[in-house]
């Protein structure tokens, strides 16, 4: 009622309310600079450094956003049924799920992230599990994959690190093939364009959200791949920016490096 002060819960409310507005800003602020980040990063032949506001924004949309689930991914799942546990990298690891997932069902599991603050959170949890998994602040460009080290390699709704679709970047997919051991497995989701524009209409100014079809044919153009699961559907996305998580087009895919 007018003219009565705010209760402590309202308080609590509002400061929730302003913190998810802060969130939104922050995802927009990512989908902008990532595109400036990755031109950055092909310029140079050192160290890439991650800008303090790129590294923050991350870190507020991973604590505080309500834009991922936290179940782990069903690909990922599927993925690993038929296979025994090997080494695994989860790249971009962000809020752990899928990292923590591995680490449960035996894989020696290796993730990284540039989002310093959020990674203490998943170290925190991974001790409370007693699961023995390494966590790498890292970016793209400072990681180390590594020649044939990988059994598999989860690309789970990591298209940030490439500043556009993935499947546009050859040097990320060349890295992801060298990297793994022959009969490794690379898996990927995340949401077509169309899929991504229909979660937020935002996303139409900027390169992400692939084409169809094409991380599939980016793979398959290696010459070094089989594609062992591949789908365009409509799914509910494990990312939604706008928190929604409503059914969008979604991509699936599974493919096996050749021994």
């Amino acid at each position: 009622m007018n003219g009565l002060k705010p209760q402590p819960f309202d308080k609590m409310v509002l400061i929730i309310k302003m913190m998810k507005a802060t969130v939104q800003l922050s995802i927009l602020l990512f989908l902008t600079l990532t595109c400036s980040m990755t031109v950055i990063a092909q310029k140079k032949d050192s160290v890439q450094l991650v800008p303090e506001g790129y590294r923050k924004a991350w870190n507020e949309t991973l604590i505080y956003g309500d834009v991922f689930k936290r179940e782990h991914s069903i690909s990922l799942a599927k993925a690993i049924q038929d296979i025994p546990p090997g080494k695994a990298l989860d790249v971009a690891m962000g809020e752990g799920r899928n990292t923590l997932f591995l680490a449960r069902h035996g894989w020696e599991t290796t993730g990284f992230d540039i989002a310093d603050v959020a990674l203490d959170s998943v170290r925190s949890r991974a001790a409370r599990e007693n699961l023995d998994v390494e966590i790498i602040t890292a970016s793209r460009e400072t990681f180390d994959f590594g020649i044939e080290k990988w059994d598999l390699i989860a690309v789970l709704y990591a298209d940030a690190i490439c500043g556009r679709c993935c499947a546009d970047d050859d040097e990320l997919i060349s890295t992801i093939k060298n990297a793994l051991k022959p009969g490794g497995r690379v898996v990927y989701e995340g949401p077509t364009r169309q899929g991504l524009i229909d979660m937020e209409p935002e996303a139409a100014n900027t390169p992400y959200g692939c084409k169809n079809n094409a991380i599939k044919d980016a793979f398959l153009k290696t010459g070094k791949f089989e594609i062992i699961h591949y789908s365009e559907e409509i799914g509910i996305a494990d990312w939604d920016p706008s928190g929604r998580f409503e059914p969008a087009e979604m991509i699936y895919m599974i493919a096996e490096k050749v021994k």
